[in-house]
């Protein structure tokens, strides 16, 4: 993880980020999804050596084959780049899983932010939709913010510098960097 903004995200125009934060999927995740992946290798492998062999093997076979192959090796190489950023900028939060999905929440939409210490879906790795919880954000934190728009909808940002990212938001947004804690979700 990086505590501070790289220089290009900061243009001429644009104040540096409040809150700057890079997270990876951790190894366990990595080598889970490798493992995961050898079997469907296997099989390729051994489906293309030996057909050719027994007189079986036929070019339609061999394309969904190798689209299948391709498939598996671009899940592979998107979970090695995967990445969490978060970013607090004076007007906005974003959000972005590279190199999949990105939102911004003007600071406007938010209704109120509060910090959860432990949640059961908080251990996953990627962009989830919990129902009663909303969009989670997750590269295998214990600790979040919880952010509840007007609209009703809600974004976890699983971060384990979750004080420093409330922190952040509250003092983008003119208040108090140190605001009290937010009462419980109900």
């Amino acid at each position: 993880m990086s505590a501070t903004a790289p220089q290009s995200h900061a243009g001429p125009t644009e104040a540096p980020p409040l809150f700057y934060e890079v997270q990876h999927p951790p190894t366990w995740a990595r080598w889970l999804f490798a493992i995961a992946t050898m079997p469907a290798v296997v099989v390729i492998l051994v489906v293309l050596v030996l057909s050719p062999r027994t007189g079986g093997s036929t070019w339609p076979q061999t394309i969904a084959l190798g689209v299948f192959a391709s498939f598996i090796l671009s899940l592979t190489l998107l979970i090695s780049r995967l990445s969490l950023t978060i970013a607090v900028n004076p007007r906005h939060i974003r959000a972005s899983l590279t190199p999949i999905w990105r939102t911004t929440i003007p600071f406007a939409r938010i209704d109120r932010c509060e910090v959860i210490d432990s949640w059961a879906g908080m251990s996953s790795v990627g962009l989830h939709w919990v129902p009663r919880t909303g969009w989670v954000y997750s590269m295998g934190a214990r600790r979040a913010l919880r952010i509840s728009l007007r609209s009703g909808r809600r974004v976890l940002l699983c971060t384990p510098r979750a004080d420093d990212l409330l922190a952040a938001i509250y003092l983008a947004a003119g208040g108090d960097s140190h605001p009290a804690p937010s009462p419980p979700a109900q």
